[in-house]
Parts: structure tokens; sequence; C-alpha cells
């Protein structure tokens, strides 16, 4: 019982130690859009991802702030949630004292640590499905009835659809792996199961009805196609492990091939693991920093490897309380230099930053020479650049807030949005409309602004919000030495107005550069 009580302080240290890092880490452009949605109507809105994240961040803002505190209020208490089910979970399957070093296992790894202190779609996907595995099996033991459990695991169901609505097919896949329609017969006929389904296809239904009212942007993006680049994806799965329990759990899953019928538990357990891990493997390997994708086969893997530290038949007790020992450590080592890599350059190596936030290849190719946190890194001071920037231009102009900005891309718009201090003097028609934009082409509806009120788009009585008016257009490309065709073709002139470098811990982030465009004339629609 003692051990019990310090895993569970330890886990409110923990927890505390997480809360305390949310401010001292800078909004990625995806997490700084969910910031933006949350001043957008309430409505179900698929861009970019499911609409719960931003509606649970409409309270999390409430409670804690429009910072970055309040925006990732909830990620570190819905890791404490998953690490309790964990326990339980393990607990069920195999007993405490294993449950105790899963729980351990878990938290010291760098893609559940990550995912513990950023508001991306893989924290809620971690708890759902951490969830689904306590709440199924209970709603199966109470029959085919309603029951309050068929209703906590198709509410279960749906908050993951309405987080990360490709996992349809990963959930409808594990529940036939391990619930055979030809075992449960009797179940499917029950008004228990029509209402767990009922609530599971409604997030579906609305995400189909999305779809179809935006011209299926699904297709567009080609989400549908695995990444077979295996390379980045293998190297994506054991930065997020740790190497050596990357081997431990490898190590498991081997023992489980060669000798399939040896536990039952274990390949339960791997009946859980192997979908979630070959889903994230070919289909959220690719996911922009810090979004780990669907980490939730680390919980099932952190299982196998607590199994292994405590019962393992290849090494005596005292070896593997040594190899146990190694392993944790170096997990631990490298998630804190993981979360928040300035301790990298403050031990005196000096990791420059990814300077783009379009690359089209994963942030993992270049984990050695190239810091992915750069997409969160330097936004204060961008902010305030683009503001001076507007300041100076309202000294020169009669006008009140005359120029509207653009940015390249929408990451750096949605970035911008987030950092550029509220006073700025910039064009800002309605409340709905974003302060920046990124660039909009009437034939191009893909991008996360695209149904954002728009600068192109004209109001019913024909008359526009930007005509005639002046832009500041950002950009973070260096080799760009005037803005793009799209931009010039929109306006009558463009000049350079300056050049800066952001900096970060005595690195270069980003080269930012800023256009003066004059007469903007909207396209005739």
């Amino acid at each position: 019982m003692r051990r019990q009580h310090l895993l569970l302080a330890s886990l409110g240290l923990m927890t505390l130690w997480r809360l305390a890092l949310l401010p001292t880490l800078g909004l990625s452009p995806e997490e700084a859009f969910t910031a933006m949605r949350t001043g957008q109507p309430l409505a179900a809105d698929f861009t970019l991802q499911g609409p719960l994240l931003a509606w649970l961040s409409r309270l999390s803002m409430l409670i804690g702030g429009h910072g970055e505190f309040g925006l990732r209020l909830f990620a570190p208490l819905l890791a404490l949630a998953t690490s309790l089910m964990a326990w339980h979970l393990a607990a069920r399957h195999y007993d405490r004292t294993i449950a105790g070093w899963t729980v351990v296992v878990l938290n010291l790894l760098p893609g559940f640590n990550l995912a513990a202190v950023s508001w991306t779609p893989a924290i809620v996907v971690l708890t759902g499905l951490t969830a689904l595995p306590l709440l199924l099996p209970r709603a199966i033991a109470f029959g085919p009835e309603v029951s309050k459990a068929w209703t906590a695991a198709g509410l279960c169901v749906a908050a993951l659809l309405l987080t990360s609505p490709g996992l349809a097919p990963v959930l409808a896949l594990s529940a036939f792996l391990l619930y055979r329609p030809s075992r449960h017969s009797a179940l499917w006929r029950g008004r228990g199961f029509w209402l767990f389904l009922s609530l599971s296809i409604l997030p579906l239904i609305l995400w189909v009805r999305w779809q179809s009212l935006h011209h299926w942007p699904f297709w567009d993006h080609s989400l549908w196609m695995p990444d077979l680049r295996i390379i980045p994806s293998w190297f994506r799965a054991v930065v997020f492990a740790s190497p050596l329990l990357f081997v431990v759990i490898l190590w498991a899953v081997r023992g489980l091939w060669l000798r399939p019928t040896a536990s039952a538990t274990h390949s339960l357990i791997l009946a859980y693991a192997l979908p979630l891990a070959l889903a994230d493997f070919f289909w959220r390997s690719q996911t922009p920093w810090p979004d780990t994708g669907w980490p939730a086969w680390l919980v099932f893997a952190s299982m196998l490897a607590g199994h292994q530290f405590v019962v393992s038949p290849l090494l005596q007790t005292e070896d593997r309380i040594s190899w146990r020992t190694i392993t944790l450590v170096l997990a631990a080592l490298q998630s804190v230099f993981l979360v928040n890599t300035d301790f990298v350059r403050a031990a005196g190596l000096p990791w420059s930053f990814e300077s783009r936030l379009d690359r089209s290849d994963s942030p993992f190719l270049h984990l050695f020479t190239r810091d992915p946190s750069g997409t969160q890194r330097g936004w204060t001071q961008t902010g305030r650049l683009v503001s001076d920037v507007l300041i100076d231009t309202q000294l020169k102009s009669p006008q009140e807030g005359r120029y509207f900005v653009i940015a390249s891309d929408w990451r750096l718009a949605a970035a911008l949005n987030q950092s550029l201090p509220s006073d700025a003097p910039c064009l800002w028609p309605t409340p709905t409309h974003p302060r920046v934009h990124p660039i909009q082409n009437p034939s191009d509806w893909t991008h996360p602004f695209a149904h954002l009120p728009r600068y192109d788009a004209r109001q019913p009585d024909g008359s526009s919000h930007f005509a005639q008016k002046d832009a500041l257009y950002v950009t973070d490309d260096t080799q760009r030495g005037s803005p793009p065709p799209a931009i010039r073709a929109a306006f009558t002139r463009t000049e350079l107005l300056t050049t800066a470098h952001v900096v970060h811990a005595g690195q270069p982030v980003r080269q930012i550069k800023i256009f003066a465009c004059y007469g903007y004339q909207p396209p005739q629609l």
C-alpha cells in the first residue's frame, strides 16, 4: 500500500511539473490555430482536426487565461487520468506490482511527456483509447440492456471521433479483433449496444455533413493514403519510446510472436497495441511537432515493458535491477531534453532550429541537425516586430488601422494571430475575421483558413472590407526577394520594408521579411 501511495504522490508532483512547464513553451502553429478557433462561433468544425479540442479550449481558457497555460491546461490533467487508467488496466491483466512499473515506464516515455505538455489531438486520443479497454468489457459484462457502462463507452468513442475522425477504421478493426460478433451475438441485438452504436456514429454523421458542405477536402489532402517512408517513421517511433525501452518492447513482442499461446494476457495486450501502432506508424508519422500522432500504443507497450522489468526470465535479479535502472534513467533524460530542448543548448551543444514552417518531409529526418521545436520558438518577438512595423506605418497614415496583415502560409498566419499584441493597429473588420490572413486564392479551399472570413470575399451587397486598403505581407522564406505573383497581381505596387532575424537561446529561429503592399483590388467573383 505504501508503494501505491508513493506512486500517487509522484504522479501529483509530475502533474505539477508539467503544469509549470506550460507557459514556458510557445504555441505551435497548430495550437495557435486551435486557440484562434475558440473566438469563432461554436460549431462542429472539422478543419485541421475535430472540434472537441476547440470546445475544450473554450473552457480551459476561461479558467487559465488566453495564453499558453490556459490553452494547454487540460493536457497535464488528461495525462494524469491516463496514468491512473493505465494502472487499473495493468492491475486487471497482471498485478499491482507490474501496474506500478507500467505507470513509471509510461510517465518516462518521451512521446507521452511531449503529449502531456502540448494541446494536440494526441493527448485526447491517449486518454480515450486507454479508457475504452476499461469501459467496453464492463459494458459487455452488464449484458445487452442499457446501462451507464454502455453510455460511457459510447461517449468515449464519440469523444475520440470528435477529436480525430480518422480513428474510425482503427476502432472498428480493434473491436472486431477483440470482440468478435460470433462470440457476443446476443449483445448486438440489445438496446445497450444500439445506444453505444448511436453515440459512436453521431460524430461520423457530423464529419460527413461538414465534408459535403466544404467539397470534401479529405480527398484533396489525400489523408486516407498511408505514408510508406519507413525510415523516418521507424526513427520517430524510437524517439518517442526511447531507444532502450523500444528494445524492451520489441523483445516482448518477439516472445509473443514465437510463443503465441504462452500467455493469454500478453496476446490480449498485443491485440490492443498492434492495430494502434500500425495506424500511428503509417498514417500519423508526418504530424508536425509537437503532435505525437496516435500514441496510445505507448500505454500497452508500457504494460509489456513493466512485465519484462518484473519477471524477465533472461536476467538474474541483480542484473534486472541494473538494466531497469539504466533504461529508465535514459528515458527520463530523453524526456527532459525533448520536452524543453533549451536544455540541450544550455548544456553547450549548438543545436540549431528548423527555420521553415512549411516543410513537407518529416521533422525526424533532421532531428540531429535541426531542433523541430523551432515551430514553437520566437513568436513573441515575431509578433512584436510585426506590431512595431504596423505602428510605424500608422504614424505615416491618417487612417487608423489602415493596413491588414497577410502571411505567406497558414501556419505563419495562425502563429501571428496568437502572438500579435492585442493593441496592434491592424485592419480587423469583425471579431470573426482573423487578424492575420494567409494568402488567399479564390480557387483554393483546402487550407484551414479557407472557410473563415477572407480578405478576398465580398459582402452580400458586393462591397469589400479590404478594397483599396494596404497590407503588410510577412514571409519566413529567406530566398524570396519580392512577394509572390498572387500578391503582386492583387496590389498596385509593393516594396520591402524590413528584414529581421528572430533569435532564441543564442540560435536564429527564423528570418522574417515584411513587405508593404498598396491598393488591394479584390477579385471579381
